[in-house]
This record gives structure tokens, C-alpha cells and sequence, in this order.
């Protein structure tokens, strides 16, 4: 019985509005905004008494939506342009090496002036300075200073760069397969210690470049340390570790310029649905059931 009177209150609804909108040749509910109304079908004054609320909106026809992130203006997409053209070329730097001996000579002589310079260095540090950038992003979030993006926005850049990142640098290795230094696998190129590195440090730049150079600067200076220490501990060529850098950079340049489209492409999915959802409610002493309606517009002839 209920269900019955739920469905033909939203056609009444529904009804005595197209009834009041006709011998026009708009859309239904063309020029309303969104309302809420609320039903009350049962209710006594007493303490405990049973309450049904019935939650109605109706909503305009589907129009394109703003993305959630401000869309790239045609200066910034120059800019994301030229962008990608550093770290093309650090990838296609640290490429020259493959199959062809007389570059990869200069890789040989820069590792054996390292080995002999540095002979018995190692540590452990490398695995923990290509984290820094990112750590610095989230901590001055905490303490109250700004990027270009909440933290809800960051973490999904953050997680869609990873992913980029990751995705990248694996497969390359496997393509590439190329040796070590110390001769203990078949993965080095590129660094992913590197790449994760320089990665992070992009992300740092692009939150907080309109309000200090100081960000990009250390940043920048962790990620070039990362891939120092990467030489240095005998695991990494230096053509390595430039095309890690350059596969970072870009991982996050892409993660920027694909999330806020996969936003909208998402917020306008969810908008487009019928929705319907029915919670517990308590009010004034009264608890029952709160059923929620979206009306999808119709065309009126």
C-alpha cells in the first residue's frame, strides 16, 4: 500500500506541474531550480509515533557542466606544451644509450669515475629522499598552507601520477631490460627511484608555483639528490636516471591535465542517473522512513 501511494504522489507531483507548464514548447521544469518539498504522511503528537517524510526534487534538464577543477585556458595549455617537451627530452637523452655502443661508453666512464671516487659508498638514504617532495606538499597542507588544490583533489592527482608513473617505468624495463651497474639484474633502465622522485617534486611545483619558487627549488633538489644517491650506490647508469626524471615529470603533467577531465566525465554520469534512496529518520520524538526522488525532466509536446 505504501509503495503505491509513494509512486502516485510522484505523479501527482509530476502531473499538475506539466499541467501547469503546457501549450509550451519548452522543457519540463525548464526554468525551476532545484526544491525540496516535504510530505508529511503520518504523524501523532504523542512520543514514538510513526513518521514518514517523502523527499522530492525535481531537477532541470541535463545541461554540460563545469569541470570541478577550473578548465585549462589555452595560455596554460601552451604552457603544458612546452612542459612536456623537458622531460621528452630527457627520455629521449637517457635513450640514446640503447644499442648503441659509443654512447653508452660515456655511462661506463662516468660509473667508473664514481666507483673509484666513492669506492665502498652505500646507503639507504635514496629510499626515503624520493618520498620528501610529497611529504612537504601534505605537511604544509596540514598547517595551513594552500596548493592549487584541496587535499581530496591532491590525493587523487597523487594516486592517478603514481599510476602513470609506475605503469610507465615497469614497462619500459621490461622492454629495455638492460644491466645494472653491479650486474645484479636486468631492470635498470629507468630509475624508478628516480622517476618517483622527480615525480613528486612536479607535484610540488605545480601546487605551489604561484606562491614561491622556494617549493620548486627543493623539491627539484631532493629529486636530483635521489638520483645522485642512485649512481652512487652502483645501481644506475646516469642515462638511468635522466630518463627517470624526464618519466616522472611527465606522469604527473599528464595525472594534471587527465584528472579534473575524468571529474567531469564522472560528475556528469552521476548527475544524469534517477536517483532514489530511502534512510531511517528521527524528528521531533517521531521515527520512520525519509524516501528520496530525483524526477528525470520530460519533453512536452
Amino acid at each position: 500500500m505504501l509503495k503505491y501511494f509513494l509512486l502516485g504522489l510522484l505523479w501527482v507531483c509530476q502531473e499538475s506541474y506539466a499541467q501547469s507548464t503546457s501549450g509550451s514548447d519548452s522543457l519540463l521544469m525548464k526554468d525551476v531550480r532545484l526544491e525540496v518539498y516535504q510530505f508529511p504522511y503520518w504523524q501523532q503528537s504523542e512520543q514514538n509515533s510513526l513518521l514518514l517524510n517523502i523527499i522530492v526534487l525535481l531537477r532541470q534538464p541535463s545541461q554540460k557542466l563545469s569541470p570541478i577543477l577550473s578548465p585549462i585556458s589555452i595560455s596554460e595549455q601552451l604552457r603544458f606544451n612546452a612542459a612536456v617537451i623537458a622531460p621528452a627530452l630527457l627520455i629521449g637523452a637517457g635513450m640514446l644509450t640503447q644499442n648503441n655502443p659509443e654512447y653508452f661508453e660515456a655511462n661506463e666512464a662516468v660509473q667508473e669515475e664514481l666507483t673509484r671516487k666513492y669506492a665502498g659508498f652505500h646507503t639507504k638514504l635514496d629510499d626515503y629522499t624520493r618520498y620528501v617532495p610529497l611529504a612537504a606538499v601534505y605537511g604544509l597542507n596540514l598547517v595551513g598552507e594552500k596548493g592549487r588544490n584541496n587535499l581530496v583533489n591532491l590525493s587523487m592527482i597523487v594516486a592517478l601520477s603514481g599510476f602513470i608513473n609506475n605503469t610507465l617505468t615497469k614497462k619500459i624495463k621490461q622492454v629495455v631490460k638492460e644491466r645494472r651497474p653491479d650486474a645484479m639484474s636486468l631492470d635498470a633502465f629507468p630509475s624508478q627511484h628516480t622517476s618517483i622522485a622527480f615525480a613528486n617534486a612536479e607535484i610540488m611545483h605545480q601546487e605551489y608555483k604561484d606562491q614561491s619558487a622556494l617549493g620548486s627549488v627543493a623539491g627539484y633538489s631532493f629529486a636530483v639528490a635521489t638520483g645522485s644517491l642512485r649512481m652512487l650506490n652502483n645501481r644506475h647508469w646516469i642515462s638511468d636516471v635522466v630518463a627517470g626524471a624526464g618519466v616522472g615529470i611527465l606522469s604527473t603533467h599528464l595525472a594534471y591535465i587527465i584528472y579534473p577531465w575524468l571529474q567531469e566525465q564522472i560528475k556528469l554520469k552521476l548527475v544524469r542517473k534517477n536517483l532514489m534512496g530511502i534512510a531511517p529518520m528521527y524528528q521531533n520524538g517521531s521515527y520512520g522512513l525519509s524516501a528520496g526522488f530525483i524526477i528525470e525532466p520530460k519533453q512536452v509536446h
